[in-house]
């Protein structure tokens, strides 16, 4: 559970994201991460499906402002999702890109060693294009985005 690693939610949401909100705590209280009243509100990062920590520059998560220019979302076998995911794809990396929603069109990565960086378009694109181990069989990389 997510409650048991991280002591506050407060740092799944990104003062600069206007259109979220900080939860107090994990409850499904008012205000808690969990309430129902709360979904998919108090949450500014995308997830990473093809992070593993023996894979060091997997993303593990990330602004929510990348886009792969698509609007369509699909499966990702290998986090076992039937839809929902977004894919970075290597082969489409032009359209692979940060909105101006958050940041000016930059973003933040969180890769599983722990490290984080932001990248500016260029660099999220070189990123996901020169992964050497990460994605799904084909290269793709998946995204779960708020």
């Amino acid at each position: 559970m997510l409650s048991n690693e991280l002591t506050t939610p407060r740092i799944l949401f990104c003062p600069s994201d206007k259109e979220k909100k900080a939860a107090s705590d994990f409850s499904h209280l008012a205000g808690g991460f969990t309430s129902p009243t709360n979904r998919n509100k108090t949450l500014s990062y995308f997830v990473g499906t093809h992070a593993y920590s023996q894979q060091s520059q997997t993303l593990l998560a990330g602004d929510r402002n990348v886009t792969n220019g698509l609007r369509q979302l699909e499966t990702c076998r290998p986090a076992n999702l039937s839809s929902g995911a977004m894919s970075l794809d290597p082969r489409r990396s032009t359209d692979i890109r940060w909105t101006p929603l958050l940041h000016r069109n930059v973003g933040n990565i969180c890769l599983a060693d722990g490290s984080i960086f932001m990248a500016t378009q260029a660099r999220l694109r070189a990123h996901v294009i020169h992964d050497p181990v990460g994605g799904d069989p084909n290269g793709r990389n998946h995204v779960l985005v708020p």
